[in-house]
Parts: structure tokens; C-alpha cells; sequence
């Protein structure tokens, strides 16, 4: 059977991956992710934003297909006195499935742009995770129709037209990662996702490489993260990387035992292995943990109403840092404060994920019986940072943004933060993320807070990557999710680097 993959994005960039698989009449993407570098070139956060996809077709960000995007053929019509009336015919679906490997956005940052009748594969950790961000976060692009989300236990084949397709869990530093083995007639694909060899999830990505020796791969799609020479910020967080996530819990017991006041952790977002981790040496330390809201969030509800993520803090495990909101305009005459002077909002207009938490929202959400709401002294808000301050060695404060944390908890009388700030990301440094990483390098020396790293990647290593292509010994591969493709030859004698928009024919 004659297979073609047309690459719209993943290819000559880190994320964005876009693939069509096209075979015996089936179409299927793989992942349809956010292009960062793409985007980069003409928006800029926040104020030039896309607004519609069509900003995304006239950039050529995203490639116009037929039948795969939602309402695609119907366009509004304008009367001459500007009301508004529906146009068109809608497009028939052609597109039979996607293929998600993880909760990343630069692997499904445009789903939410996808008609709601294409079915998207995926594991059953990343349909709650994206169930999740979907309460957190506000964005057209990425608000994914839930009821599209089909969960595929691990190792479990299913087919999708004449394609016969097997998920496999992956190691990776967001949980629910997964990897495909796609046949396809008689030609096999393995398409790897994002993965490594070096977190909690070893086993999985070996269960992977021996299934993939098994198959036969004809075609191997293979991730490259970390090819190629790092950028200046880039080689100082390199610098101290660790090799595992065990090395990384033994370097935080070592700054723990050795640090009587505030411990700061900053991880990535949806790293729920290390939130676990880094809860459990707090834990251990007798330290109070303290989650930014998004993360409390995050932490409550991934193991509500399944457990799919046991060791996460429960409720009464920890406080919530809720985010800096000002009281409403309506309330300062109420209160008797002059409008200029900043007072700031506990309960009152709380939203989305926060309003969510509080045990005074629960009313105005009736729509929602399960709501997951914590007792008011788990809130840290306000005054109530300074409690924190005054009695700093025992708490540690676990956050995604921390910049945003400090600015939030550095006094206005000039005193500073004193304890230890642990940086505890490693994903590849972009030009935006370097501006953004020497300003928080700035308000760590501002607030006066002692500078370690606690982290390891969450892609493989190229020794890693030298070893899967080897060991799968596919015909061809195709490197994927790497700005230095061509440092596949140093291992592989037939691979193949296509350009964004271009075809493989097999």
C-alpha cells in the first residue's frame, strides 16, 4: 500500500507538529499542534494576537484543507446597515482522525480550530489534562471539544478506516505522553511523539523501542529536541541539568536540608510527575506546600472522579496561592476607598478555575455539582501573604509563573524575599522564553533570593536518540521536532528532511 506523509509543521522547528498521513483513502494528522516559531514572525503577546483562523491562513501559519477545519465554507454576509446574516455552504468532512501523542501545546495548541466530527486518539491522562486547561485557560485555539476526545487504554490497537494503529505510553515530563505504531497495509510507521529515557516512566518508552524492533518499521518519525548547539541563556540552564528525575529529588533534599527559610520551586506547567516529587520532599521536610491556583487546580481535579495520578497532594494537603485581582470598580464606593488607590479582591469576581475553588462561588455555579471546593484558610490572597513572610522556613511555594509569584509577594517597604529560588525547567529556549527568563533572573536578584536548578529534560538525550534509530533499524526516518535534522546522518544512512508543506511518497 502506497503511504504519503505531508509535513505542515514539526519539521526545521522544535514543536508544531502537523503530519498527514494519507493511505488507501484514509487521512489522518499527526498531532496539530501550535507553531511558536511560526507565530513569532508576525504576532506579538500581547496586543498583535491572531483573532480568527483566518489571521492564521494569510500568514500561511496554518494550511488551508478542505474539510478540516470548523464552519470552514460558511462566511458572514453584512446588510448595508451592518447586520449580519450566514452564508455558504459547509464542507464535508475529510479528515478521519487525529492522532495526539501529549497535553503540550506545541502538539494540540489548534485542535480547538477542528471540526468537531474528526474523532482525535489519545491517552486517557492527556483527555483530562486538556479537560482541564480547557477550564483554566481562555483561548480559541486551544478550546478543545471534549466530546471529540477518544481515550485508548496503553497497548491497545484500534483502527481508524483501514489503518490499524497501536498506542504505547512514553516517558516524558508531562504524564499521558504516548507514541504510535501505525501499519498501514504492508508499510509500518512509529511515530515517537515527544519522549526520553531518563524519567519515571523508563519502562513505557523500552516497551515502546521493543515493540517498535518487533514490527519491522518501515518509517520511523523521530523527535531531535535536543540536536544541535544551545543559546547563551540556553547553556546556562544546561549547565546544571541533571541527568533523571532521581537526581533531581536528591538535589532538592540537599537544598531542603540546607535551607531554613522560603523555598521557591518554579516547573513547568502541566509537570504533574514533578509536582508529585517536589509535594512529597515539602512533605517530608515538614514544610507547608503552597500551589499557585492554576496548579492547585490542576492537582484537585486530575484525580477526580478517576484516579489517574495517585501521589498528587489532596485536599488539606496544602494552601492556594490565589492570583493578584483588584476589586471591583462597584466596591470602592461600597467600602468607602477613593478609586485610585488599589485594594484588592478576595472572593468577589473571582473566575473560570479560581471561582471554581471557592466554597463562596459554589452558589453561583449550580451548573456544576461537582465542584471541588476548598475551605477558606487554605486561600493565601492579600494580607495573607505576609504570613508567609513572617514565618518563611516553613513553606515552600511551588509555581509555573515566577515572575508573576514574586511580583505578588515582594514587599512594597523594601524588604526582600529571603530563602532560595529552584529553577526547575529545561524545555528548549526560544527568543521570546530568553527575554523572559532574564527577567525573572532579574526579580530573583531583586527580591534577594539565593539562585539553584533542580531539573532534567524532558526529551531524550542524543545518546538516546542514537540508540532508538539504531535499534529500530527502520528503512527510513524522518526527523521530526529538531532545528538540526541533518545530525541524524552521523547515525542513519537513509533519512529524509522535508520542508513545511512538502510530501513524502512511500
Amino acid at each position: 500500500m502506497a503511504i504519503n506523509l505531508t509535513f505542515y509543521g514539526g519539521v526545521g522547528e522544535i514543536g508544531g507538529n502537523k503530519i498527514l498521513l494519507e493511505a488507501d483513502g484514509t487521512r489522518i494528522f499527526l498531532d496539530f499542534g501550535t507553531s511558536f516559531s511560526s507565530e513569532d514572525e508576525y504576532f506579538e503577546f500581547p496586543l498583535l494576537r491572531p483573532s480568527c483562523i483566518e489571521d492564521l491562513f494569510k500568514t500561511g501559519i496554518l494550511p488551508k484543507l478542505q474539510g478540516l477545519y470548523k464552519n470552514a465554507g460558511l462566511s458572514v454576509n453584512y446588510a448595508s446597515d451592518g447586520t449580519p446574516s450566514l452564508c455558504g455552504d459547509e464542507e464535508v468532512c475529510s479528515i478521519d482522525g487525529i492522532l495526539l501523542s501529549h497535553a503540550h501545546v506545541d502538539h494540540y495548541g489548534y485542535l480547538g480550530m477542528l471540526r468537531p466530527d474528526i474523532p482525535i486518539y489519545l491517552s486517557p491522562i492527556s483527555r483530562k489534562i486538556i479537560e482541564l486547561k480547557n477550564d483554566i485557560r481562555e483561548d480559541w485555539q486551544t478550546r478543545v471539544n471534549l466530546d471529540t476526545l477518544c481515550p485508548v487504554e496503553k497497548a491497545k490497537d484500534f483502527e481508524i478506516e483501514s489503518l490499524k494503529i497501536t498506542r504505547y505510553d512514553v516517558d516524558h515530563s508531562v504524564l499521558g505522553a504516548s507514541a504510535f505504531i501505525i501499519n498501514a497495509g504492508d508499510k509500518t510507521i512509529a511515530y515517537t511523539g515527544d519522549m526520553r529515557f531518563h524519567g519515571n516512566a523508563v519502562a513505557d518508552s523500552e516497551e515502546f523501542l521493543s515493540a517498535c524492533r518487533s514490527a519491522g518499521i518501515d518509517t520511523l518519525l523521530c523527535e531531535g529536541t535536543r540536536l544541535g548547539p544551545p543559546s547563551e541563556d540556553e547553556k546556562e540552564v544546561e549547565s546544571h541539568a541533571l541527568s533523571s528525575e532521581s537526581e533531581v529529588e536528591q538535589k532538592c533534599r540537599d537544598i531542603f536540608s540546607n535551607e531554613d527559610r522560603l523555598i521557591i520551586y518554579d516547573a513547568s506547567p502541566a509537570d504533574m510527575n514533578r509536582m508529585r516529587l517536589i509535594s512529597k520532599v515539602a512533605q517530608d521536610f515538614g514544610r507547608t506546600l503552597v500551589l499557585d491556583s492554576k496548579k492547585a487546580y490542576l492537582s484537585l481535579y486530575m484525580n477526580y472522579p478517576d484516579i489517574l495520578c495517585p501521589g498528587l497532594p489532596a485536599t488539606g494537603e496544602f494552601k492556594i496561592a490565589l492570583s493578584r485581582l483588584k476589586l471591583n470598580a462597584s466596591r470602592y464606593g461600597k467600602y468607602g476607598l477613593p478609586q485610585d488607590l488599589y485594594a484588592e479582591s478576595y472572593i468577589d469576581y473571582r473566575q473560570a478555575h479560581e471561582g471554581k475553588l471557592l466554597v463562596a462561588q459554589r452558589d453561583k455555579q449550580k451548573d456544576n455539582p461537582d465542584l471541588i471546593c476548598m475551605p477558606d484558610e487554605s486561600f493565601i490572597w492579600g494580607p495573607l501573604r505576609e504570613e508567609i513572610l513572617r514565618d518563611p522556613g516553613s513553606y515552600l511555594l511551588y509555581t509555573s509563573s515566577g515572575a508573576h509569584t514574586l511580583l505578588h509577594f515582594l514587599p512594597a517597604d523594601g524588604r526582600s524575599v529571603p530563602g532560595t529560588y529552584i529553577y526547575g525547567k529545561a524545555e528548549p529556549f526560544k527568543e521570546e522564553m530568553e527575554l523572559s527568563f532574564r527577567r525573572l533572573m532579574k526579580w530573583i536578584e531583586l527580591c534577594e533570593l539565593k539562585l539553584e536548578y533542580a531539573h532534567t529534560s524532558g526529551h531524550m538525550y542524543q545518546q538516546d536518540i542514537e540508540r532508538l534509530v539504531s535499534e529500530i533499524d527502520a528503512k527510513l526516518v524522518i526527523p521530526i521536532h529538531t532545528e538540526h535534522p541533518e545530525l541524524f546522518k552521523n547515525w542513519v544512512s537513509e533519512i529524509r528532511v522535508p520542508h513545511t508543506g512538502e510530501s513524502i511518497k512511500q
